[in-house]
């Protein structure tokens, strides 16, 4: 859920992301519309900001969410799994955690974040 799937970080681009997890027997599927816009990052003065800014914009765009549900639901058949992924390792500290959250309050999912232990956070609690 990247607006751009492309990366500084090495593997983390579309092509080889994509080609790391197909070797895992997962699917990769860029849902650029439910990407944190680049303006939207821009504006923000911190990442706190960028977050907060996001909550809002995402409030007023509420079809995120349902196409979101239209990605899911094609590709969520036979009991697959789903992951949301993007850039940052802590969900609280990324855009995803809000678009999930707002999946779920709209009842479509339930939604578990997945967490690594050890690892600092960008955004203090």
């Amino acid at each position: 859920v990247r607006e751009t799937a492309w990366s500084h970080k090495p593997g983390f681009s579309k092509t080889a992301f994509s080609h790391a997890l197909e070797n895992a027997g997962i699917e990769y599927v860029h849902a650029a519309f439910a990407g944190n816009p680049k303006w939207l990052r821009r504006e923000a003065i911190s990442h706190r900001e960028c977050i907060e800014n996001f909550s809002l914009y995402l409030a007023t765009m509420p079809d995120i969410v349902d196409r979101l549900e239209e990605v899911i639901a094609e590709f969520g058949v036979a009991g697959r799994s789903i992951a949301l992924t993007c850039f940052e390792r802590h969900h609280e500290d990324c855009h995803r955690s809000i678009l999930a959250d707002a999946w779920a309050a709209k009842g479509y999912r339930t939604v578990e974040h997945l967490a690594i232990e050890g690892c600092p956070r960008l955004i203090r609690a």
